[in-house]
């Protein structure tokens, strides 16, 4: 009996620290967009600017902000983003950045990664 009680503490801990996680996680994403939706809107200025360098440098950084909520997203929340709509954007950008076509990576994370985040925000900011 003693044994069962010990397991099922140990499974009660690792649910509690589980959702605990979880937690964590989605509020450190609510604080994490405006922060991305910010630094994308960095990024246009730059390349609308002709500061093409600096926009590269901080599209890096945006790359790997949008990688780590959209693994999030897709961990904690599949039914919560439209794969085959990110891919679209995405692709979008990468044919931009391919081209060297700066106009066109800026026009895209205006009109379309801007409108992701934005979406993304709504769905955390009502959890």
């Amino acid at each position: 009996m003693s044994e069962n009680n010990n397991v099922e503490n140990l499974e009660q801990e690792e649910k509690q620290i589980t959702e605990q996680e979880i937690k964590d996680t989605v509020e450190s994403l609510r604080d994490y967009l405006p922060k991305l939706h910010d630094g994308l809107l960095y990024i246009v200025e730059k390349y609308r600017g002709g500061q093409n360098g600096e926009a590269h440098k901080s599209l890096v950084d945006a790359t790997e902000g949008i990688n780590w909520v959209i693994d999030v997203i897709s961990i904690l929340f599949p039914d919560k983003i439209d794969f085959p709509s990110v891919n679209a954007v995405l692709r979008n950008l990468v044919d931009g950045i391919e081209n060297q076509d700066t106009q066109n990576i800026a026009d895209v994370i205006e009109h379309e990664v801007l409108e992701l985040v934005v979406n993304w925000q709504q769905i955390f900011n009502a959890k």
